[in-house]
């Protein structure tokens, strides 16, 4: 049987994947080896996926085609492999340079618990240890992939999340099977218990400043301060000498190499039976300083109007606890300079605010006269200047 190799748009995928299928035999792997070559250098690429499920024997001749690879990218990512190519890419120790992933086994959600539901994903209770957190239609896999992926480099930096497991498909779905974490929200907490406000704000806090001290970061995590400028050029600014302002406070921020969550709102953050914290949800993670970070505290306090909050508890509760958080965190700190950093945070905040009014909720009457409000502030944060800080 012959194989093929080529560029396929899947819906599986962000974008194009190359596709691998058939037999690869001795006589075969050198125009192997040749293609593959050919078609990789056209995709600029650092992390290409290798799309394998239709592939059915490779041979050592072709195995040593993959061993070319080596060192032209990030890495490689072979998915959908069956267990006899993927037990021998192991065997060789091929998986050393190359990501591998067997083809995804099939689960039903169908009566299972749900105990939580979110704009892109529902979890349910798999058993007394796992959960499943599977995705709405459409979702491509390479970005439940990107989260079980930044959820293992979370782990290996030493936070506190939820021990990440297989990639499962149901039905048209994707999903991904999660270590099972029990405990409440700290935004539930806060709404359930006001009185303890203070208490929860010095938690938050010493939890947050505490995971900025990681410096151990596998490759291929994302830098949040080139995210946060491709953010900035795709949004809709009054005129180019405010887009240049936004640029220069941007490139103004240190490189850092801390991994972070970067959506670290209280509904983002358990707390367990023995008073700890876990971090759920780093689909958003990479690696930038924490002002990249406290944007994700402060960007719940941009979302307090209808629809997305209805509640005046909420309303009042939340920029409390963001200004309790603000002065625990930066306790020692004149009130000047911690105002320059509350810019900074409000800058980086507003930046994510305004591409995702622009792009994922456009007309929205309410929607478009907050993000008028935000970008004004923005503005004038800008005029003023930010503060940054080192840890």
């Amino acid at each position: 049987m012959s194989f093929s190799v080529k560029w396929e748009t899947h819906n599986s995928s962000s974008g194009a994947v190359l596709t691998l299928s058939g037999s690869v035999e001795r006589e075969q792997a050198p125009i192997f080896g040749e293609e593959l070559r050919r078609l990789l250098s056209e995709a600029d690429n650092p992390t290409p996926e290798l799309a394998c499920g239709g592939l059915e024997y490779l041979s050592v001749s072709a195995l040593r085609e993959l061993v070319g690879l080596r060192g032209r990218f990030d890495f490689v990512l072979l998915s959908g492999l069956n267990d006899r190519i993927y037990e021998q890419l192991r065997n060789t120790g091929l998986d050393r340079f190359l990501r591998l992933e067997k083809s995804l086994r099939r689960i039903s959600a169908e009566g299972l618990p749900l105990i939580g539901k979110g704009q892109t994903a529902a979890v349910y209770r798999l058993n007394e240890e796992q959960v499943l957190k599977l995705y709405k239609q459409g979702f491509p896999l390479s970005m439940v992939r990107q989260e079980r992926d930044m959820t293992a480099a979370a782990q290996e930096a030493g936070f506190s999340a939820p021990i990440p497991f297989e990639l499962v498909t149901s039905g048209k779905q994707y999903g991904a099977v999660y270590e099972y974490v029990p405990g409440l929200t700290l935004k539930q907490h806060v709404l359930e218990d006001p009185s303890r406000l203070s208490y929860y704000a010095a938690i938050y806090a010493d939890f947050i400043k505490s995971s900025h001290k990681n410096t151990s970061v596998r490759s291929g995590v994302p830098s949040l301060k080139q995210r946060w400028k491709d953010l900035s050029s795709a949004i809709t600014l009054s005129d180019a000498s405010e887009r240049a302002s936004l640029l220069d406070a941007l490139n103004r921020i240190p490189d850092c190499s801390c991994l972070l969550h970067a959506d670290a709102n209280p509904s983002n953050l358990l707390i367990t039976g023995n008073a700890s914290l876990t971090m759920l949800d780093f689909f958003t993670a990479g690696t930038g300083h924490p002002v990249f970070d406290l944007q994700g505290v402060y960007y719940p306090c941009l979302l307090l109007f209808p629809p997305y909050c209805t509640d005046p508890r909420e309303q009042q509760l939340i920029p409390a606890l963001w200004n309790a958080f603000l002065q625990i965190y930066f306790a020692g700190l004149e009130p000047a300079s911690i105002a320059g950093i509350a810019r900074a945070i409000r800058i980086v905040a507003g930046v994510r605010f305004l591409f995702y009014t622009q792009f994922f909720a456009a007309g929205s009457r309410m929607l478009a006269a907050r993000a008028e409000e935000v970008r004004r502030s923005m503005a004038r944060d800008l005029a003023q200047g930010m503060i940054l800080w080192s840890e």
